[in-house]
């Protein structure tokens, strides 16, 4: 009798079971992962939006909240600047968009005494969001 050359049907299940299983631990890893990255590309977008509203303010005496410090952090986040106390103060909040919405610290918040916040049903603290965890 000649040797069978090739796999085995239990052979191939056996394969596509453990690949699936490996897939279902590394997607929602690297789903993690991918949300955690855009956390902290908003976070750069804010900090340097609030830069920028102190640069202004530095050289005219108040604070712009128009276009010109706002940046898009690469889709997953839409910043908003709004004004504080009269001119005398400002928000940068970077809201979640499409799938960076799962994110659990939601939109993350600097205004311009440096407090750091979240909002919008955040689960998790904002010391901890900012910190990048």
């Amino acid at each position: 009798m000649k040797a069978r050359r090739g796999f085995s049907l239990i052979e191939l299940i056996i394969t596509i079971s453990l690949a699936a299983i490996l897939l279902s631990i590394a997607v929602p890893s690297y789903t993690a992962l991918v949300i955690r990255a855009n956390r902290t590309t908003a976070m750069e977008a804010i900090m340097a939006a609030a830069a920028c509203e102190e640069r202004i303010y530095s050289r005219t005496g108040a604070y712009s909240f128009d276009d010109t410090c706002k940046t898009t952090p690469e889709g997953y986040q839409q910043l908003v600047i709004t004004n504080l106390d009269s001119s005398q103060g400002f928000r940068v909040v970077a809201v979640p968009v499409g799938r960076q919405a799962e994110d659990q610290c939601k939109s993350l918040g600097l205004d311009h005494t440096g407090a750091e916040t979240v909002t919008d049903g955040a689960t998790k603290p904002a010391a901890q969001c900012w910190a990048g965890r």
